[in-house]
């Protein structure tokens, strides 16, 4: 599998050296597999030849606090957790949710966002409102994702599978698909790009994201959640989340029946 070597610049608070050539891998040297397809979380930043996000600042400033070094391995998002399950990664990020069924693969840091499933439409539907109208439709999803199974799971639905999430939503501003199924905050990000397309609900569900690690890797993943809760408890997440969606965290609408709260809280 070819490695490429991403240069991650943290802007806020400096971030871990990458190292050009390492053969064998020391403790303080991480392999992190990102999809590069999902801002504002992590995407190819042309004009920089560099991968950029609130994930890739975030795991950043992990390693900083750890002294941690890392390489950004570009890894489609379907095969993340096999990649970090064989070994070939050590650490996945990549607004991966956190299931029960991901949990019994590999451990997840504690949570560090919230966010939920939401439907993106065209512009001129005003009929299609809930989960319960996307019978007979054709539904646009990115393989592997939890808006996938959501789709997957919903009794008459036309599911079309898609490797990236903006090949889905070019394929619904051009009529091919009625709707797509996606993360609320990536979905309100990508929005801006496509002028004719609209949220009909914020959220579907409640979804929280998490860090991947190995089950065996239980060290390295206390040395994360104390990182993490650091960087949570203070003023650094905040300056984060603003900086790459322009809001407050948790400034999100969720389902009455759903309290926004972090599971440890």
């Amino acid at each position: 599998m070819l490695r490429v070597i991403i240069i991650v610049m943290v802007e806020l608070l400096g971030g871990c050296t990458p190292q050009a050539e390492r053969p064998q891998r020391a403790a303080d040297f991480l392999l992190v597999g990102v999809a590069a397809d999902y801002p504002p979380f992590e995407s190819f930043d042309s004009a920089r030849g560099e991968i950029r996000g609130f994930d890739i600042d975030l795991i950043s400033i992990i390693c900083e606090v750890n002294r941690w070094s890392l390489e950004i391995v570009p890894t489609p998002f379907g095969d993340l957790l096999k990649e970090l399950h064989i070994g070939n990664l050590d650490i996945a990020i990549s607004a991966l949710t956190v299931t029960p069924e991901r949990e019994t693969l590999i451990s997840f840091s504690d949570p560090y966002y919230l966010t939920g499933q939401a439907m993106v439409l065209p512009l001129t539907d005003s009929l299609t409102s809930d989960i319960n109208d996307l019978r007979g439709k054709k539904v646009g999803v990115v393989n592997g994702t939890t808006g996938s199974d959501l789709a997957h799971e919903s009794d008459g639905v036309l599911v079309f599978s898609h490797n990236d999430i903006k090949v889905a939503f070019t394929e619904l501003s051009r009529g091919n698909l009625e709707v797509v199924i996606n993360d609320q905050a990536m979905s309100r990000a990508i929005l801006k790009d496509y002028p004719t397309l609209r949220v009909a609900q914020y959220t579907l569900n409640s979804e929280y994201y998490g860090i991947a690690m190995r089950s065996d890797d239980s060290v390295r993943l206390g040395m994360l959640n104390d990182a993490l809760a650091g960087i949570m408890g203070g003023y650094t997440y905040e300056l984060l989340h603003e900086r790459w969606f322009g809001y407050p965290p948790m400034d999100i609408a969720v389902p009455d029946s759903i309290k926004a709260r972090w599971p440890s809280d």
